[in-house]
């Protein structure tokens, strides 16, 4: 199976204005808790080497969400703006704006886009929804995407 040539339909140019989401926030301060009682049993059950590993990847990904969630760092996504001939910009914290493409990964999530943009450099995941994007945006977003491949092997 082929992957479906993800893009952007061109049509009116879209200026989104993008906003951590707080539900991704919750879950990710969710997940930390319930790793750290994870941890904290494993300690009260005597396994000291896997509370501790425990402890250490709690860490570990405490920091990444952190990282991920907080607004306002320089290399952080601000803007998404779709241009009228099907171009994609992404405009980063620190005000520079970077050419980016669509990836075959990015899929509907019910009423959430999860798009995986690629720079020339690097590459970026954002989840767009109604908690952190514009509804009408959002609305007119969706219409102009292709369609994204089905096949799971594909989502890299």
């Amino acid at each position: 199976m082929r992957p479906a040539q993800a893009g952007i339909r061109p049509g009116p140019g879209l200026d989104l204005i993008l906003r951590p989401s707080i539900r991704v926030r919750w879950g990710g301060g969710l997940f930390v808790l319930v790793a750290l009682g994870h941890a904290a049993g494993q300690w009260l059950q005597g396994s000291l080497p896997r509370a501790a590993a425990i402890l250490a990847a709690t860490a570990i990904a405490s920091v990444s969400l952190w990282r991920w969630l907080s607004p306002g760092k320089a290399l952080s996504a601000q803007r998404l703006l779709a241009g009228p001939d099907g171009s994609l910009c992404l405009v980063t914290g620190d005000g520079r704006s970077w050419e980016v493409t669509l990836m075959p990964g990015s899929m509907r999530l019910g009423p959430y886009l999860l798009l995986v943009l690629r720079t020339a450099h690097c590459r970026h995941r954002l989840l767009l929804g109604p908690d952190n994007v514009d509804p009408a945006s959002l609305a007119a977003l969706r219409r102009r995407l292709r369609r994204p491949p089905a096949a799971l092997v594909l989502l890299r």
